[in-house]
């Protein structure tokens, strides 16, 4: 037993990856993202992603850290692979909205959007950014309606009271 134990401990020593628990890689990426060491932390979810490639949490978390870095399309290609495994989560179809904005690709945003409200239809921020959308698209009546319909779940809503008001 003492030979095995040895034998281990070396192994452990020498391949520290191979006794690695998927919970390590994560803390140590948080820790990482909180010292602003972006980098590192996106290796440390790779590593992690090595060991648990369907976990659509980790490619959340990836997916985040990307944005950070405006890395926004890199964000999108894992909030992907996150959709793939919860493909009825409206936060990963709201963050891949964003992402799409931000990438100027406003069609995709609106899908995204038209099915976190599906979702969701009681989200006035939700109903905000997909009237964003349809603007930016010149569909100025129906980006309207959603602003409205923002205002209807929240009347104080003052990103949709100034949008709706530049379009009247």
């Amino acid at each position: 037993i003492q030979t095995l134990t040895e034998t281990l401990n070396r192994l452990q020593t020498n391949h520290p990856k191979l006794f690695a628990d998927i919970s390590d890689y994560v803390s140590q990426a948080e820790s990482f993202r909180t010292a602003g060491q972006l980098e590192e932390a996106l290796q440390s979810f790779d590593a992690a992603l090595e060991l648990q490639p369907e976990n659509a949490d980790l490619w959340i978390q990836k997916a985040s850290i990307l944005g950070e870095t405006k890395r926004y399309e890199d964000a999108v290609t894992a909030l992907n692979k996150a959709l793939d495994l919860k493909p009825d989560n409206p936060d990963i179809w709201y963050q891949r909205g964003q992402y799409l904005k931000e990438l100027k690709r406003y069609d995709g945003a609106l899908s995204a959007f038209n099915r976190v409200v599906k979702i969701r239809p009681n989200d006035a921020k939700v109903w905000l950014n997909r009237g964003l959308m349809l603007e930016r698209l010149k569909r100025n009546e129906d980006a309207m309606d959603s602003y409205e319909k923002a205002l209807e779940i929240n009347p104080d809503y003052p990103e949709a009271l100034v949008n709706r008001g530049a379009i009247l």
